[in-house]
């Protein structure tokens, strides 16, 4: 029912690299945090895997990438700072000022999910959070919603990606890949990736062996790019999420190596195909020099001028 194309999703994946290495678009303007461990710091340690959960679960009120720089000046300060027993004493003035350094826009909503946070790690896993590898498999990813106060997917894998390239969290069978949604799950059928052998089928984007291929397919793109799983994550996110829904396909940068199967019918988690063998071309309604909506039936931009050029 599906075929899978790993050439197509590694070739994908290097374009995704190299335009964002290259600070292209629509990566001009993001940067991944640096989740380097401070100079100093012990790696594999206690130590290290309590400063990257208590900075990781401040990610939703600061900007990321300096909240990250921010923390390793903070470390080399106060390398005692992290720990849980200390957090759960300190004053609430205390934790504020380390807080306000580190750019957190809520602080009361920081402070109280430090302090959740380590009253859980004290009262389950002895203040260390790389005792989560004594969690059955299947019993994991309830216990770090609960460590990081989300139930958020993305946020539960992203945690646990970093926990197991860092050796913090072993696990036998677990295999932490990218993080599969809706959205990724589209855009995989979209490229051709991922397609549906029998163009009357249909699958559904929550179910295997969807999920399962899918995922398959981008460990086999980050894997190609030798770039850790949350790079390749956030670029997918990114593009299926801001270009595929419309169709702006003229800014996206694996554009002359997508096919553009935009003959699938979807609702909600089915995908189902319609039996026509290539999509319509997408029509170009924006300018794909400053992306401004082109008004009617224009192919001027009546912003810098420019005209848009036809499909070949």
């Amino acid at each position: 029912m599906l075929r899978l194309n790993l050439n197509k999703a590694r070739e994908i994946a290097v374009i995704l690299h190299n335009q964002y290495q290259d600070g292209g678009k629509p990566f001009e303007k993001f940067r991944l945090p640096d989740y380097t461990p401070p100079p100093g710091m012990n790696t594999q340690s206690k130590e290290h895997a309590l400063y990257l959960t208590y900075i990781f679960v401040l990610e939703k009120w600061a900007d990321r990438e300096l909240l990250w720089k921010s923390a390793a000046e903070l470390y080399t300060g106060s390398p005692w700072f992290f720990d849980a027993e200390h957090i759960l004493t300190r004053s609430y003035e205390g934790l504020r000022e380390a807080l306000t350094r580190l750019g957190v826009s809520d602080i009361d909503g920081a402070v109280k999910r430090w302090r959740e946070t380590s009253k859980f790690l004290i009262e389950n896993y002895s203040g260390d959070p790389k005792s989560l590898s004594k969690v059955p498999e299947e019993a994991l990813r309830t216990a770090v919603k609960k460590v990081i106060g989300t139930s958020e997917e993305m946020h539960v894998n992203r945690y646990l990606q970093l926990m197991t390239v860092n050796k913090l969290l072993k696990t036998k069978n677990l295999k932490i890949g990218i993080t599969v949604d809706r959205n990724v799950v589209i855009y995989t059928m979209y490229t051709g990736v991922l397609r549906l052998c029998n163009r009357q089928g249909e699958v559904f984007t929550d179910r295997d062996p969807v999920l399962s291929l899918t995922r398959k397919a981008w460990n086999e793109g980050a894997a190609a790019v030798n770039a850790p799983p949350w790079e390749l994550d956030e670029l997918i996110h990114i593009v299926s999420s801001r270009l595929c829904p419309n169709r702006r396909c003229l800014l996206c940068p694996v554009y002359k190596v997508c096919e553009r199967l935009f003959n699938l019918k979807i609702y909600r988690n089915r995908i189902r195909g319609i039996g026509s063998e290539t999509a319509e071309p997408p029509t170009a309604g924006f300018c794909i020099r400053c992306g401004r909506d082109l008004r009617g039936d224009s192919r001027f931009c009546d912003g810098c001028g420019l005209e848009i050029p036809m499909e070949e």
